[in-house]
């Protein structure tokens, strides 16, 4: 293992191994699945089974993104920042969804969008700005990915039996799901009542 003085960095084959253990075909989908709810829910944007979104279809993100942890140069494992590989591996995917998106609309000051079927609403900025401070309070405070998808259907207004539907789960799950997240959603509350009102 590597250390730069702040981040310590996993070795090829940690990395290897790591990979090797995580990736079956079960989770491979199950982060196909993330990548285009992450889309829809972060974005708003509506991917395309059959054309994927701009031509990136969410199996290629996924398996590119296990390539460059793999490749020299590529993506590192900061083990000292996510000890579970598997969390770097969502961060890694957050981010390369984000540098897709934004890889794609924001060019320029005038932002064109050719595919109405893909639609970022950039009018509520303001709103986005909130979200997204949310996920990352919450991802601060430990909230794993069921808590965050919860999250982003909560925040869509979404009742728990359409939650259930969306991710595939029983609705007594999304109910347990819901209480671990209410406990890192309160001092949240709290600390936006004071700066964001």
């Amino acid at each position: 293992m590597e250390d730069d003085g702040i981040n310590s960095k996993a070795s090829a084959e940690e990395i290897s191994a790591a990979i090797t253990s995580l990736i079956t075909d079960e989770f491979f989908k199950k982060l196909v699945a993330y990548t285009i709810k992450r889309l829809l829910f972060q974005f708003q944007i509506v991917y395309d089974p059959d054309k994927g979104f701009k031509g990136n279809m969410a199996e290629d993100i996924v398996s590119n993104l296990f390539s460059s942890f793999l490749n020299d140069g590529g993506r590192n494992w900061y083990k000292n920042k996510f000890p579970d590989f598997k969390k770097q591996f969502y961060s890694a995917l957050d981010s390369e969804i984000s540098n897709i998106v934004y890889g794609n609309f924001v060019k320029t000051e005038n932002i064109e969008i050719d595919d109405t079927s893909s639609v970022i609403d950039f009018a509520s900025m303001e709103s986005i700005e909130l979200y997204n401070h949310c996920i990352s309070h919450l991802e601060k405070s430990g909230a794993d990915i069921d808590e965050l998808l919860v999250f982003e259907c909560i925040a869509k207004g979404m009742a728990r039996r359409e939650i259930a539907e969306e991710l595939k789960i029983p609705p007594e799950n999304v109910t347990i799901i819901r209480k671990r997240l209410d406990r890192k959603i309160n001092p949240l509350r709290k600390q936006l009542e004071s700066s964001w009102t």
